[in-house]
C-alpha cells in the first residue's frame, strides 16, 4: 500500500495523462495504490453491523438494549469498548453495562468490576468512555445521575481502569454530599491527552468543561454565561491524537422546563482551542436548534462527526474543514437514519480504525441501534482497481477520484 507519488504515471482508463498539470492533480489526491493482487475488505457494502449483546426492539418481556457509545483501541481495532444502555418498556431507563470485545466484535464480555451499582444491578449511567492513545491500557469512564437533564443530584464521577477491566473512582468537578454519599457533576464526555495518559478533560451538564491531572484537583476550562433557566451540556470532547493541544467540544444549551419541542433547545456550539484549552475559537455556531453534534473523531488526515440529529456520518480532512455526508445514502448497507429530531445528550459515537483513515466505526442510540463499520468511510471501491477506479456511494464514477 503506497500513497501517490510525483512520477509515477497517471493512467485513466487505458490512457496516460500527459499533461502535467492535470496529471498533478490527480497525484495530489489523497488517494491509495494498491498491489493487483489487493482486494478491499468487505467490498460489496457501505456499512457493515457487528452484532452484540443488545436487543434494539422490546421482547416480550418488555426489555431492549442499545449502543450508545464507543471507543476503539488505538493501536488494536480488535479491541472494542461498548456501553450499552437498558430500558424497560414499562419503567423506562434502567441502567448501563459495559463490554469488551477483543476479536473485532466476534464476541463480547463485561468489564464491569468496580463500577458502581443501582439498586437493580446494573451499572450507574455511563455518559463517556475514553482511552488513553499514549497508553491504552489506562481508560476512563464518566458517570452521571439516572436523569441529568431534570432534578440531578449528580454521578458517581470519574472511574480509571489500568488493565482494560477492573475500575477505581477518581472523584469529579464539583463534589458535594447527599445523605453521607458522594456525589459529582453529570458526566456527558471525556477526552484524555494524547501524550499524558494522567490528564484527562470533562464535559458537563450544566458546568462547562473540565481539565484534571491524576493527583491535582480539577481545573474549570470553559463555560457560558446563560439565563437562570437554561443549562449547557457539553456533550463532544475529542483531543487531536497528533497535538495535545488541540481540543474540540461542542455542546448546546437548552432550558429543561421546555423539552416538550424545539423551543426548549436555544443554542448550539462548535468550539475548538489550540493551547490545552485555556481559550477556544467557535468554528460554528447556531441561535436555535438547527445543528446538533453528536460525536467527534480526528486522526492525522480526518475529521469525522455525526451531526443533526438524523445521526448521519461526515468527513472531511483537516486541511479544509468541508464536511461531505458518509453514511452511504443510496448504496447498499447504508448507515440507518432518521428524520431530524432533537434529543438530549449523545446518543450516538464514531470512531476510527487504528490502521487506516477511512476505516471507520459508527454506534448509537435511536438511530443506528447498533455498532457498525465501514471499510472505506461510506464509500465503495470496486474489485475493479484492485486498483483501477473508486465509487461513490451512488455507484456512480466519480472522475475526480480515479486512476
Amino acid at each position: 500500500e503506497n500513497n501517490w507519488n510525483t512520477n509515477i504515471d497517471v493512467e485513466i482508463d487505458g490512457e496516460i495523462i500527459e499533461d502535467f498539470n492535470e496529471a498533478t492533480r490527480y497525484r495530489e489526491k489523497d488517494l491509495k495504490v494498491f498491489e493487483a493482487t489487493y482486494t478491499p475488505p468487505s467490498s460489496s457494502i457501505l456499512w457493515e453491523k457487528i452484532e452484540g449483546p443488545w436487543k434494539p426492539e422490546y421482547d416480550s418481556s418488555g426489555k431492549r438494549s442499545e449502543v450508545a457509545e464507543i471507543a476503539i483501541h488505538p493501536n488494536n481495532p480488535d479491541v472494542i469498548y461498548a456501553v450499552v444502555k437498558h430500558y424497560d418498556s414499562y419503567w423506562g431507563y434502567e441502567g448501563d453495562e459495559l463490554y469488551r470485545s477483543t476479536d473485532g466484535g466476534s464476541s463480547w464480555n463485561k468489564m464491569e468490576d468496580g463500577l458502581p451499582r443501582l439498586n437493580n444491578g446494573y451499572c450507574w449511567p455511563i455518559n463517556a468512555i475514553a482511552i488513553a492513545p499514549s497508553d491504552p491500557d489506562i481508560v476512563y469512564l464518566g458517570t452521571s445521575d439516572l436523569d441529568p437533564y431534570g432534578i440531578s443530584f449528580g454521578g458517581k464521577g470519574v472511574y480509571v481502569s489500568i488493565n482494560g477491566g477492573t475500575w477505581s473512582p477518581i472523584d469529579g468537578p464539583g463534589d458535594s454530599t447527599w445523605w453521607g454519599a458522594h456525589f459529582y457533576y453529570d458526566i456527558s464526555s471525556l477526552a484524555v491527552d494524547s501524550e499524558n495518559p494522567l490528564i484527562v478533560y470533562a464535559g458537563t451538564i450544566g458546568r462547562g468543561i473540565w481539565k484534571k491531572v491524576i493527583g491535582e484537583k480539577w481545573q474549570k476550562l470553559w463555560d457560558l454565561p446563560l439565563g437562570s433557566e437554561q443549562l449547557l451540556d457539553v456533550n463532544v470532547l475529542t483531543i487531536d491524537p497528533f497535538d495535545p493541544n488541540t481540543i474540540f467540544a461542542a455542546a448546546y444549551n437548552f432550558d429543561p422546563y421546555q423539552l416538550d419541542g424545539l423551543a426548549g433547545f436555544i443554542a448550539s456550539y462548535l468550539i475548538k482551542s489550540t493551547d490545552a484549552g485555556q481559550s477556544w475559537n467557535t468554528i460554528e455556531e447556531y441561535t436555535s436548534f438547527q445543528v446538533a453534534w453528536d460525536d467527534i473523531a480526528v486522526d492525522d488526515k480526518n475529521i469525522y462527526i455525526i451531526r443533526d440529529g438524523t445521526y448521519k456520518v461526515y468527513k472531511a480532512t483537516k486541511s479544509d474543514e468541508n464536511f461531505t455526508d458518509a453514511s452511504g445514502i443510496g448504496g447498499p448497507n447504508p448507515l440507518p437514519v432518521l428524520p431530524s429530531i432533537p434529543h438530549l445528550g449523545k446518543q450516538c459515537s464514531v470512531a476510527i480504525h487504528p490502521s487506516s483513515s477511512e476505516r471507520i466505526f459508527a454506534a448509537g442510540e435511536w438511530g443506528f441501534k447498533a455498532v457498525y463499520f465501514s471499510p472505506y468511510s461510506g464509500r465503495i471501491i470496486t474489485r475493479e482497481l484492485q486498483g483501477n477506479q473508486i465509487m461513490n456511494s451512488n455507484h456512480e464514477r466519480d472522475s475526480s477520484l480515479s486512476r
